[in-house]
């Protein structure tokens, strides 16, 4: 089963497709993966068309139909935001749709070179307090500190009689906006469909 806005490659196999809603068709809330210091709210610009559903309402109904009911409180997606937003903003879902954007401090630039209490400068959130382009975190928890390519079993180069009986690889990307895709205007088609091999 997959929750997918057409039916592309992967999605043709599956034994369900459900028909997704695009981002016109269901509310923002978001922090950009936590990456920043304020929130951005939007309510949708429509309901969805069809049959097409909410990600949210996709596995809200299936953690249900699976006995999690305690786990999925709110009914709507913008119950769920309304309680996210009730536990910092002082705003109703209402509200904050309006204003947009929440800031919920003064937006500090430079905050690795403020001076601490301590008179140590703040630095970043790594032992050495500096930006490391070896991650010493990651070294210490016993992975390679730096990116490498292995090479995946089923290729031309690790398996040549593989390659021989199958000359042939798929690969699939992620979605784009889908309505760039409707438009005829979406970057990946300035890119060769397909490309094959002599």
């Amino acid at each position: 089963m997959v929750v997918e806005y057409w039916k592309t490659p992967t999605a043709a196999l599956a034994d369900y497709i459900i028909p997704g809603a695009d981002s016109l068709e269901r509310p923002c809330y978001t922090t950009a993966e936590d990456s920043n210091d304020f929130t951005v709210c939007g309510d949708r610009g429509s309901k969805p068309l069809g049959d097409r559903v909410m990600d949210y309402d996709f596995f809200r109904d299936l953690g249900i139909r699976m006995g999690q009911e305690k786990y999925w409180p709110w009914e709507t997606y913008e119950e769920l935001i309304e309680h996210r937003i009730s536990r910092g903003t002082g705003l109703s879902y209402t509200e904050m749709v309006e204003q947009g954007t929440f800031f919920p401090v003064e937006t500090r630039l430079w905050k690795y070179m403020e001076e601490m209490p301590n008179g140590q400068i703040r630095g970043f959130v790594t032992p050495s307090r500096k930006a490391e382009v070896f991650p010493s975190i990651i070294q210490d928890l016993g992975y390679p500190a730096l990116p490498y390519y292995k090479e995946l079993p089923e290729t031309p180069l690790s398996n040549p009689e593989l390659a021989k009986k199958y000359p042939l690889r798929l690969t699939t990307s992620g979605r784009c906006a889908g309505c760039m895709k409707c438009l005829g205007l979406c970057p990946c088609r300035a890119i060769d469909i397909v490309k094959t091999r002599p």
